[in-house]
């Protein structure tokens, strides 16, 4: 009974250690602005944030998407939304409220392990 007991307790204390991790995604760049290439994305579910290109951004976690904004304080905003089925990326670049659609792009992603 013991034994179950602390099995239970265990089991308890790190069920949501599954979210307390940091993630690292490839993902590749615009096609309209590069012609190839991959650039990181990391994604902290300890402090909800996304850094991307040296961005950071608030992140709210749903069931099926991870939903982001740059923590720049300006009319010029970046957003994302990343599916958490298949990885892909849409980023939605603003200039107050109009979306600046000759820079905004949908992408793929892949999850990396770090080498170093």
């Amino acid at each position: 009974m013991r034994k179950l007991l602390s099995i239970l307790v265990l089991s308890l204390l790190f069920e949501g250690s599954v979210y307390a991790e940091i993630v690292n995604l490839l993902c590749k760049k615009n096609e309209k602005k590069f012609l190839s290439g991959d650039y990181p994305l990391t994604i902290d579910f300890i402090n909800k944030k996304i850094i991307r290109a040296h961005t950071n951004f608030v992140m709210e976690v749903d069931e099926n998407y991870l939903s982001a904004k740059s923590e720049e304080e300006s009319s010029f905003k970046i957003y994302l939304l990343l599916n958490r089925m298949n990885l892909e990326l849409d980023v939605t670049f603003y200039e107050g409220t109009k979306i600046d659609t000759k820079n905004s792009y949908k992408t793929t992603c892949k999850k990396v392990n770090k080498k170093i």
